[in-house]
């Protein structure tokens, strides 16, 4: 054999130093992955023999997959196989791209229901802010006549002291004019009292 020559065994290709220092083993063993442990659930899997004595009592033998080697396909089979793959992808894809234009639609739905309610509440709320709006203009109209209620009645007080002021003083001096008048009549009337008592007592000196 040459050893520069690499053996071909399906779609797998063996280089010559595999074959060093081993014995043949079917290509389809070497594709099950070294660093995991062996499956001793697996059916076809077994376990160490007791006719191989070469093999010590502390020793385990390697485990062996009795897997046929993958079979080769044709071209047409290949083609057949694409296009099925590919037909299920198209179809998967379909289907994923008719979910999301679902749930735009859905997504596109609800935002317009959100848009529309939202309009609606920021009408009444315009409304609202309207309404308030009026009647902040018809209250500070009504603040502003009583303001200037209040300032009539402020000036209509003042004028009322500034009278009652005057009519005090104008009271002060009739008082005083009466208390003189009643000063004179008072002293009138003691003269004529005078006079009389006088008169009545040369009446009684001429009896």
């Amino acid at each position: 054999m040459n050893h520069n020559t690499n053996i071909h065994f399906g779609n797998r290709t063996l280089i010559p130093h595999d074959l060093h220092g081993r014995s043949y083993q079917d290509p389809a063993v070497s594709i099950v992955p070294h660093p995991f442990p062996p499956n001793r659930a697996h059916p076809t899997f077994e376990g160490p023999s007791r006719d191989e004595h070469h093999y010590h009592h502390h020793q385990n033998r390697p485990p062996v997959y009795h897997q046929p080697p993958r079979p080769v396909l044709h071209s047409h089979h290949d083609h057949v196989l694409n296009r099925r793959r590919d037909s299920h992808f198209d179809a998967v894809l379909e289907g994923f791209m008719e979910s999301q234009r679902r749930t735009s639609r859905d997504i596109e739905t609800k935002l317009e229901f959100t848009r529309y309610e939202l309009d609606g509440r920021l009408g009444e709320l315009s409304t609202q802010i309207e309404r308030v709006e009026s009647r902040c203009l018809d209250m500070e109209e009504d603040l502003k006549k009583q303001g200037e209620a209040i300032e009539d009645n402020r000036r209509a007080i003042h004028f009322t002291k500034v009278s009652t002021k005057e009519m005090d003083n104008h009271l002060d001096e009739k008082i005083s004019s009466l208390d003189n008048n009643l000063d004179g009549t008072t002293k009138s009337l003691n003269s004529i009292t005078a006079v009389a008592h006088q008169a009545k007592r040369e009446v009684a000196e001429v009896t």
